[in-house]
């Protein structure tokens, strides 16, 4: 590790349709030993140690929009945290624990990864990077911010001078026993989050994407798959939208004048009504 190097701790990406974010930890890939474990929301005391497949060097955590937190390769697999959409309480999801800064890893990256710089005197010490959710922006931490204020992904990082007895290699991996949320499970999460950060109840289609493809977002959570050809009526009777796919949350489409064959990039002006059948 060379001190000008700054260390690439981990990749962010977030899914526009249904708002998850995705966060891989990234380190050298090389063998070397990693251990997950679960620390008690209570009392922090750490439990259910275990070995982490060498084989597999990626560890990621998805953050679902429901608050279903899923992790792979570790000894958690799931627990329920406050949706994104109506995030309250700053919660701490996983601990990533280092003893070996060596072993990270320092390249070259895409903009959607999480850098720190890390002194070249402090590479011998104990290391604690925590990722949390939070409601509000630590001016203390890294904070990303994700629609406007909606919630923020909390990066703290700090020298731990004793780790506790029971960690003793170069990576452990430690997140909560429990998640923060007793409410209910909302199957509609994705619509309340669409309609979270456009301030709309409404049904909300997105900008067309480089290839002309449209999102629509219904207004609440359809039983099975409308029917695409009266779904989306237009002023002009030459205009169909082409469905590529329908989902029961949303669906995406580009739309065509069957006059001429050509796509209609600009819609907003153009529909007339947007029709569900109430049974589906």
């Amino acid at each position: 590790m060379n001190s000008d190097q700054k260390c690439r701790l981990a990749t962010v990406n977030h899914d526009i349709v249904d708002g998850s974010i995705y966060i891989t930890l990234v380190r050298e890939n090389e063998i070397t030993e990693g251990y997950s474990g679960l620390f008690d929301t209570t009392d922090g005391h750490i439990k259910n140690i275990k070995q982490t497949d060498q084989v597999n060097r990626i560890i990621k955590i998805t953050y679902h929009t429901s608050g279903i937190i899923n992790y792979h390769n570790l000894t958690s697999t799931r627990i329920r945290s406050e949706p994104l959409f109506d995030i309250l309480s700053k919660f701490l999801f996983i601990e990533y624990l280092v003893n070996d800064l060596n072993k990270l890893t320092y390249q070259e990256s895409s903009e959607n990864d999480i850098f720190i710089e890390l002194p070249q005197k402090e590479k011998s010490q104990n290391y604690s990077f925590a990722f949390s959710i939070s409601p509000t922006k630590s001016e203390n931490s890294i904070s990303i911010d994700f629609y406007s204020g909606l919630f923020y992904l909390e990066l703290n990082t700090q020298i731990v001078n004793n780790f506790k007895n029971e960690i003793s290699m170069p990576f452990y991996y430690l997140t909560p026993n429990t998640g923060n949320y007793k409410g209910s499970f909302s199957e509609n999460a994705c619509v309340l989050f669409h309609q979270k950060i456009n301030a709309t109840n409404d049904i909300i289609i997105y900008e067309p994407n480089k290839s002309g493809i449209y999102t629509m977002i219904y207004h609440e959570k359809r039983r099975s798959t409308p029917i695409s050809d009266s779904l989306i009526k237009f002023k002009n009777s030459n205009f169909k939208a082409i469905f590529t796919s329908i989902q029961p949350h949303y669906a995406k489409f580009y739309v065509v004048n069957q006059k001429n064959g050509n796509r209609i990039i600009e819609i907003n002006n153009f529909i007339e009504s947007i029709t569900f059948d109430n049974r589906l």
